[in-house]
């Protein structure tokens, strides 16, 4: 029997919990594998799974710090087809009120033009996915955990409904717990796989600022909305820094759409 290096990607990434440096390191090293144990491994996985070497591997990740040797997945990975019709949501998991109507406003409006990619956590994330759901969009949720842990628990009812009916990623697989250092981690995959990220309620040394900062360095399209002065929020700042004011969905699309 012919292992072929697919196998061997998904073998070391369902071993050593997705962690990206430990897969590197037994790539590296050559570890010894028995043939029988790489594929009984890898058919105890329920979900899909699509490594780095294969042609539906999204050339948009190859571009990522780390990009991940493996993508687990449930749902419908057509999503991914077209970046350029992928927007990332990303926010505050206590959200404001302010940031919550206007998330509600715009992304009612572009859940019909675009894929909303969020990281279904509370807050900001949930809203964007639920949201896109409810206006009879698309969206895609890429997990800090494994693919078939529930976090938060108190979203099970949304990850079931994504899992079914729109895309789950993860980059961890079966039940690997959620531990802090992989949500800041996951962000990547949220703003690389999308052409442009729209930022709601921005605080200074938060995970929604290093998401905007990687968006500028990925080269995506940085979108805020404005923030009344004194708010506390750091969108305006990014605004005066390069990000575009974004205040309706015909604002997204005129980012978006353009080259």
């Amino acid at each position: 029997m012919i292992i072929k290096g697919s196998q061997v990607l998904k073998y070391f990434a369902i071993k050593y919990k997705g962690d990206w440096d430990r897969i590197l390191e037994a790539l590296k090293n050559k570890e010894d594998l028995n043939d029988d144990e790489v594929i009984n491994t890898i058919n105890s996985l329920k979900c899909k799974a699509v490594t780095y070497m294969d042609p539906e591997y999204p050339e948009v990740l190859r571009q990522i710090y780390k990009p991940p040797f493996v993508l687990f997945y449930y749902g419908d990975y057509s999503l991914l087809e077209n970046y350029r019709r992928l927007l990332a949501v990303v926010g505050a998991r206590e959200p404001s009120e302010y940031g919550k109507t206007h998330l509600d406003s715009i992304v009612k409006d572009v859940s019909k033009d675009y894929v909303i990619v969020s990281g279904l956590a509370i807050g900001i994330d949930t809203l964007a996915h639920e949201t896109c759901i409810n206006s009879g969009g698309k969206t895609i949720a890429v997990l800090g955990c494994g693919i078939d842990y529930n976090y938060p628990e108190r979203n099970k009812p949304l990850q079931d409904e994504i899992k079914n009916n729109h895309l789950l990623i993860s980059e961890y697989p079966d039940f690997t717990p959620p531990v802090p250092q992989n949500f800041v981690f996951r962000n990547r995959l949220v703003v690389g796989l999308s052409k442009g990220a729209l930022v709601f309620d921005c605080k200074e040394a938060s995970g929604t600022l290093s998401s905007a900062n990687l968006a500028c360095n990925l080269n995506k399209d940085l979108m805020s909305i404005p923030y009344p002065v004194g708010s506390g929020f750091y969108n305006n700042h990014l605004i005066s820094d390069g990000a575009d004011l974004v205040e309706t969905g015909n604002d997204v699309r005129q980012v978006m759409n353009s080259y």
